[in-house]
């Protein structure tokens, strides 16, 4: 899935790879060619980073060392003419529920004070991924469906970085591409949609 997207002045596109673009939006002309863990340090981000009604951004990601951890990176409205690599600082990170594996991390939504990420059980078998090359597989090869690990959602405060204690889980499982609304309700619960 490709996404565009708007940091400050500055239009990207990014898909399900680790190299993400910024591009003129006038000519369609691509001005620049990034790499997640030049940019973020990170091996893999979101799609579609988040901003919310201050105008701080948020980017969701994983970091594969020694196992896989999710970050998330920060940038407050003050930094968004700075260059690409000096507007986002860490903010939060937690480790994955799978030893040698992750949720690829394209579902968070943001509400008035969290960000809610959403791991699914579509695994990325990062074993499968380092025997790519020896075995011969394709990007689809290294999935793994695990439905019985069900659907966990994560709840990190937009405050402190930290992720709220406890253990959320859907009903089902299920994937979804994006999550398209994200928030609070008056009795102090988070909706997704």
């Amino acid at each position: 899935m490709g996404t565009i997207y708007k940091i400050g002045s500055s239009l990207f596109t990014s898909g399900d790879t680790c190299y993400f673009h910024e591009f003129d939006s006038q000519s369609l002309e691509t001005l620049q060619t990034y790499h997640t863990i030049k940019a973020y340090g990170m091996n893999s981000t979101s799609t579609l980073p988040l901003e919310d009604d201050n105008g701080d951004v948020y980017q969701i990601g994983g970091v594969i060392h020694p196992t896989f951890r999710y970050h998330v990176l920060r940038m407050d409205a003050s930094n968004k003419d700075k260059p690409l690599e000096k507007r986002f600082e860490p903010f939060g990170a937690f480790p994955s529920r799978w030893m040698f594996g992750a949720c690829p991390c394209r579902n968070f939504g943001l509400t008035q004070n969290f960000l809610v990420m959403i791991e699914m059980p579509l695994v990325l078998n990062i074993m499968k991924l380092a025997a790519t090359y020896i075995k011969g597989y394709c990007s689809t090869d290294w999935l793994d469906w695990r439905p019985e690990d069900g659907v966990r959602f994560y709840f990190i405060h937009k405050k402190t970085g930290e992720v709220l204690k406890g253990e959320f889980y859907a009903e089902s499982p299920f994937i979804t591409p994006m999550i398209v609304n994200t928030y609070e309700t008056s009795e102090n619960e988070v909706s997704l949609n």
